[in-house]
């Protein structure tokens, strides 16, 4: 994508895990990497929106309200736990940070990662639906086994033990 001369958003549902994500972009890509979030003073963010703005990011880490970083040419949306309840804006202007992603992308062209171990029900119907394409990973990082998963009837459980 970035060869392309097009840029990447990395959106991510809190502003404590920016710092991660960034420094891990950022070893990359070294000082072409903007973080956008609400935790940045003013002129901090004033900065990075114009760097944004002239071309001189390749690669944009944020939380929701990342997905309006005035990117020339994205070329790549990653909306990282995309059913995250933080993406969705409850004051005005309301919005959900997800979709903006996914009409974003498309409007640019874009490829729209919605990445997520439990995703969303409405990102799950699009899938099924075939609207959007999914893709399971079939190991786990640095190959941990699964969690072991047992399903309680609860009313069970609260007749049983109170």
């Amino acid at each position: 994508v970035i060869e392309r001369q097009r840029q990447v958003l990395i959106l991510v549902p809190e502003v404590a895990l920016t710092p991660a994500v960034a420094t891990q972009f950022r070893k990359t890509f070294g000082d072409r990497v903007a973080v956008q979030h609400s935790g940045l003073s003013e002129g901090a963010r004033h900065d990075q929106w114009h760097r944004i703005r002239r071309g001189k990011i390749d690669v944009v880490v944020g939380t929701r309200s990342a997905v309006f970083a005035p990117l020339p040419s994205v070329g790549l949306i990653v909306v990282d736990e995309e059913h995250d309840p933080s993406y969705k804006q409850e004051e005005s202007p309301r919005y959900h940070g997800r979709d903006v992603a996914v009409m974003r992308g498309k409007q640019a062209r874009a490829l729209v990662v919605l990445g997520s171990a439990t995703p969303s029900l409405e990102s799950y119907r699009h899938a099924e639906s075939g609207r959007y394409k999914r893709l399971r990973l079939t190991t786990r990082v640095q190959r941990r086994a699964l969690p072991s998963v047992r399903l309680v009837n609860m009313r069970e459980e609260f007749a049983t033990h109170g």
